[in-house]
């Protein structure tokens, strides 16, 4: 084997392994976000939720809970890492908040969405006649996240190119 060959091998072993290093720190980042992110959001939502729970147990005159919750929802609409749903007595559904529209031309592949998505979070709050669930989605933020890591992917993979054929080139 020449010398030549080894340097070249050893230059693209190099460039592979800080590759994989820097690859591995960027998703174990946005893994910490995300979850970071959703987190906040669940609380802040939930919060909120209980606020009118709240309010309109206090206030009868405001009218039954699940129907003051009702009205809520759907004025508040779409809550970014959130699926709300609302429920009668019976179990049937008051109210579904819509999904999440945001990035939704992006699609990171399954293996990325498995290594950053966090535990979802599931609250539920027994609400006089029905039941109010909130469950965290980090869909959003997931494809927030690809598009990011996306583009680095390319950048490396293009440096990574760049530099063997400069150092091919150099040691011809």
């Amino acid at each position: 084997m020449s010398l030549r060959l080894r340097l070249n091998l050893l230059i693209t072993a190099l460039s592979l392994a800080f590759m994989l290093a820097a690859g591995w720190a960027i998703v174990n980042d946005a893994k910490v976000s995300i979850r970071e992110r959703v987190e906040a959001a669940s609380r802040v939502t939930v919060q909120l939720l209980d606020n009118v729970i709240v309010t309109s147990v206090m206030n009868p005159s405001l009218g039954d809970t699940t129907d003051v919750l009702n009205v809520f929802l759907r004025s508040l609409g779409y809550v970014r890492s959130s699926q709300i749903a609302l429920y009668d007595y019976r179990g049937n559904v008051l109210y579904e908040s819509p999904q999440s529209t945001y990035r939704s031309d992006v699609h990171p592949p399954q293996w990325f969405v498995n290594a950053v998505e966090p535990k979802k979070e599931i609250v539920q709050r027994r609400v006089r006649f029905g039941t109010l669930v909130v469950k965290s989605s980090a869909a959003g933020s997931i494809r927030e996240a690809w598009s990011g890591v996306e583009k680095l992917m390319w950048m490396g993979f293009g440096f990574f190119l760049l530099l063997n054929i400069m150092v091919y080139a150099l040691l011809s």
